[in-house]
């Protein structure tokens, strides 16, 4: 339908074109020729914060401006509702607003056609952070992400809509009164999150659906400081039978000067600020060419350090213990060989270390673990980059999941009654 309407805007701003050149009014065909230029431009503008319904909105704003000309509406509307000192400045507003329309629109069509053309490059600060120390993480994800929203506690987290469901999980959607079934919590990173549509927890889910509800409380960029803030948030709420905690990787990203435990975020006027700008394609240009490498004014400071990633571990299993909640703990696996960490200078060289710290502490406390990265060593077809899994990898964890959970159901003990 749209394409006909499309068609129709069209063959009607040609036909007043033509009418304008055969009166030969020179200032009316001029005023003509700046409205389409000023719609086209604010098409670019409004495409960002209104990526579904920018361009139908810019066919009707066009399909309104041939209308108006036509019939000379303009005049009219001016002779009525205009006095001559408001129309003098409204003609100043009237045009600032127009050239900002098109400057903008101008600019933002220009460096999308350079960008796609790899003529110019655009600041992308979740993609820069996976590759160095050159970003802070948190900042990154709290401005940068449009599925996620800001948290004064949790920094940021899940928004109340896709992927996410109303409760901010992904998967399927289950009351908060306990259906009889038992539910497993999967409390992660990323690789929890996982992809809008694959996830081991949803793996989980298809192969046990009769047997328990699964919840993916996975969030990307987080770590085990935000994950137990959530879980002891919401288990009054929630009420899980068995926990999933899967952590590491972010926990040892640089931090910039200052820890999880000592993060305070932006205020929020100024993170919806950021949010806003960072929608345009000229400000991620501007970005990048100012762009500085932030680590280089710090010295490596983990986000939470080796013995907070502990205490936070072994404050959720405690929590747990005394509620008769089943706790396991996931390493955090990652595709490199032990050389690459010998000459690594980012934090990734870390990586192994907390894995270690990890499987030392839940064999001194007797806690159930899943050593991932063991399970996946030397499977590097099973990653879609350096730590994340495919649809594959997924899978396979999930089965490897699905394993431990079936041995969970016979020994019954390990549940709360």
């Amino acid at each position: 339908m749209w394409v006909y309407f499309n068609g129709f805007v069209y063959a009607l701003s040609l036909l007043t074109l033509i009418i304008l050149v055969f009166r030969r009014d020179k200032h009316i065909l001029l005023k003509f020729a700046l409205s389409l230029l000023f719609v086209f431009s604010l098409q670019f503008v409004l495409q960002p914060l209104m990526p579904g319904i920018a361009k139908r909105m810019i066919y009707l704003i066009i399909m309104s401006a041939d209308i108006i000309f036509v019939f000379k509406l303009f005049r009219s509307i001016k002779k009525i509702f205009l006095n001559k000192f408001l129309a003098d400045r409204l003609y100043v507003l009237k045009t600032a607003l127009f050239w900002m329309v098109v400057i903008i629109g101008i600019s933002e069509g220009a460096v999308a056609v350079l960008a796609e053309s790899k003529i110019i490059k655009l600041y992308s600060p979740l993609v820069i952070m996976g590759r160095g120390n050159n970003e802070d993480w948190r900042e990154a994800h709290i401005t940068g992400e449009k599925s996620k929203v800001f948290d004064p506690v949790l920094f940021w987290k899940p928004a109340d809509k896709y992927p996410y469901n109303k409760y901010g999980f992904k998967g399927d959607v289950f009351a908060k009164k306990k259906s009889g079934k038992k539910r497993i919590f999967f409390y992660g990173d990323s690789n929890t999150d996982g992809q809008d549509e694959v996830s081991y927890a949803k793996f989980v889910q298809s192969m046990k659906i009769d047997s328990f509800e699964i919840f993916n409380a996975g969030v990307a960029g987080w770590s085990s400081y935000q994950g137990l803030k959530r879980f002891l948030s919401e288990y009054d709420e929630w009420r899980p039978d068995v926990v999933f905690f899967s952590f590491g990787w972010n926990d040892c990203a640089n931090a910039m000067g200052r820890q999880d435990k000592e993060y305070s975020p932006p205020p929020k006027v100024i993170i919806n600020v950021q949010r806003f700008l960072l929608q345009y394609k000229t400000t991620l240009f501007f970005l990048n060419l100012i762009k500085k490498d932030k680590a280089n004014s710090y010295e490596y400071l983990p986000r939470v350090s080796k013995e907070d990633y502990i205490e936070n571990i072994n404050t959720a299993y405690q929590f747990c213990r005394e509620r008769g909640i089943q706790f396991i703990v996931l390493t955090r696996p990652y595709v490199y060989e032990a050389k690459f960490f010998e000459t690594d200078s980012t934090f990734r060289r870390f990586v192994p270390l907390y894995n270690e710290t990890l499987r030392i502490f839940a064999e001194e406390n007797n806690i159930p673990l899943i050593d991932v990265q063991m399970e996946f060593a030397g499977k590097d077809s099973f990653f879609s980059d350096e730590s994340h899994f495919n649809r594959n990898g997924y899978k396979h964890l999930a089965e490897i999941i699905t394993a431990y959970t079936g041995e969970l159901t016979r020994e019954s003990l390990k549940f709360k009654k």
